[in-house]
């Protein structure tokens, strides 16, 4: 980013850094760096991307958010070649665009008028990285996939033993409709609608002590809009009114459950019904449905915020509840193929959720017989595919060995060898992994006396040299057993000599600075 010798920035270059990085501009965390730009800089700006910043400046302005850009800056987020990325995922979505079959459901009219040739793909990472393809703003109701989200509020609010006594966890045989109860008299599991009025009832109208059916209904909408980081979310009143005029079989399963005396007799079925299609009825986009995936793959954490929205071990359990009975009639084939968590809706909207990676939100309308739209299930294969995301595609590795199970003991290395064989092979990613779990293995030095710095210099790694003076700034002054620093072993004929002379340079004038 450096303009000239005299170290000035433009900051309309980090943020093109950045998107490159799949870090958008309506990112919270960079919009707060921007809210704070005219206090750095002294003064008010009419156009932030136009700012030319000093060394100093940069510095007090990364200090804001020092994990988003530092990551960014160096690759080091969660998916580090994020631009190659896009083409792929776009190449499969060009490649879906034109194959769509079905209609689209009848369930109530506002899905059935909705255009049938919608389509939409969007992906965000715990890291916030986030892309879009499509129609990716069309607003859709979530429908069934708030069931998950429902699940989780009533693990996190009452805890599991209770949440069991409403529901169950078994497989719903294809053929009940209406009856909806196991051998126990309690609802298959959390992910069918008889679970979801179940669990309904305990949030909403079987917990009067901890506030009025109106605070159930706002605190679970914020819990939502926490969820999704404050983005596009809002109750869609036609599908809702819609949803509670049309609903006979929904009401049929509340009142059974009630006959059969497994809600409390004293349940206000009306009530609960409101509640359960209101959550059904909640207006989301595609972009703003990743982000609550991504919460999800990120155990809980939101992305953009960090905070924790879920607990961790609920998580684990919504998640194993989506793999098992998230896409109806065919979670065992999605099971099978995917091996992923996810959530299908009568919206068409399907929700994938890659734990520890990213949340993947498909948005086509048209389902088949079975309700599920074959263009969202064709793309999910592709991309699971393409991306090696399948949790067991590491067993197929094994099966070229003579014997599988036999490990390769892995040789002893002091600290020293293991750091400087990353400097020496330019992995920042191994030697952030080795500093995290170790800070003094920084400081290590070979027999001449040499610190990784003196080598990253010697061969050139701007990136690690730029990783090391920012955090390790003392390195800058050491020694090796000849006297010489680490910025005596730039090679004048290395490609990357200006820039890592600037570097040092940088760092020499903020110490002379400060002392």
């Amino acid at each position: 980013f450096l303009k000239d010798s005299k170290g000035v920035v433009y900051f309309k270059y980090i943020v093109e850094r950045l998107k490159q990085e799949g870090i958008l501009e309506d990112d919270i965390r960079l919009q707060k760096v921007i809210e704070l730009l005219p206090e750095i800089l002294g003064h008010p700006s009419k156009n932030v991307y136009d700012v030319v910043l000093e060394t100093s400046e940069l510095m007090r302005i990364i200090s804001q958010s020092w994990p988003l850009f530092f990551k960014a800056l160096t690759q080091s987020l969660v998916i580090p070649k994020f631009e190659e990325f896009m083409c792929v995922t776009e190449n499969l979505y060009d490649d879906m665009q034109y194959h769509q079959v079905g209609e689209t459901s009848d369930y109530i009219p506002e899905l059935k008028n909705t255009c049938p040739d919608l389509w939409a793909v969007s992906i965000c990472t715990i890291d916030g990285q986030r892309c879009s393809f499509g129609d990716s703003v069309v607003p859709l109701t979530v429908q069934d996939i708030s069931y998950p989200f429902l699940y989780a509020k009533c693990l996190d609010t009452y805890g599991p033993a209770t949440v069991l006594k409403y529901v169950g966890l078994q497989r719903k045989p294809v053929q009940i409709v209406v009856k909806n109860l196991n051998t126990e008299n309690k609802p298959f599991n959390p992910m069918t609608d008889s679970g979801a009025i179940s669990l309904s009832t305990l949030f909403c109208d079987n917990d009067k002590r901890s506030g009025t059916t109106a605070d159930k209904h706002f605190e679970f909408f914020e819990y939502m809009k926490d969820m999704c980081s404050n983005q596009h979310i809002q109750i869609c009143t036609p599908a809702y009114v819609s949803v509670r005029e049309k609903d006979d079989l929904g009401r049929a399963i509340a009142y059974s459950l009630l006959t059969q005396e497994f809600i409390p007799k004293d349940t206000n079925i009306p009530t609960v019904m409101d509640f359960y299609y209101e959550i059904r009825s909640l207006e989301v986009t595609s972009e703003s449905l990743a982000i609550m995936a991504a919460t999800l793959a990120n155990f809980g954490a939101n992305p953009y915020t960090n905070e924790k929205v879920i607990n961790p071990l609920t998580v684990k359990s919504v998640l194993s509840a989506m793999h098992n009975w998230g896409s109806y009639n065919i979670s065992g084939f999605i099971a099978f193929y995917l091996g992923l968590p996810c959530k299908q809706s009568l919206s068409g909207a399907l929700m994938l959720v890659v734990p520890g990676s990213l949340g993947l939100v498909l948005y086509s309308p048209r389902l088949n017989d079975d309700q599920i739209s074959e263009n969202n299930m064709n793309f999910a294969m592709e991309f699971v595919k393409k991306f090696d995301l399948h949790p067991y595609i590491k067993t197929v590795d094994q099966i070229s060995k003579r014997y599988p199970t036999r490990k390769i003991p892995d040789i002893p290395c002091e600290n020293y060898c293991q750091i400087f064989t990353a400097v020496s092979n330019n992995d920042l990613i191994r030697l952030i992994s080795l500093t995290n779990a170790n800070k003094e293995v920084i400081y290590e030095r070979d027999l001449e006396g040499r610190t990784i710095l003196h080598l990253a210099a010697a061969k050139g790694h701007k990136d690690i040299i730029k990783f090391v003076t920012s955090n390790y700034r003392k390195l800058c002054s050491v020694k090796d057993r000849f006297g010489r620093l680490p910025r005596d072993y730039i090679k004048v004929t290395d490609k990357n000599f200006a820039e890592i002379t600037n570097i040092f340079k940088t760092w020499e004038e903020v110490d002379a600075t400060c002392d």
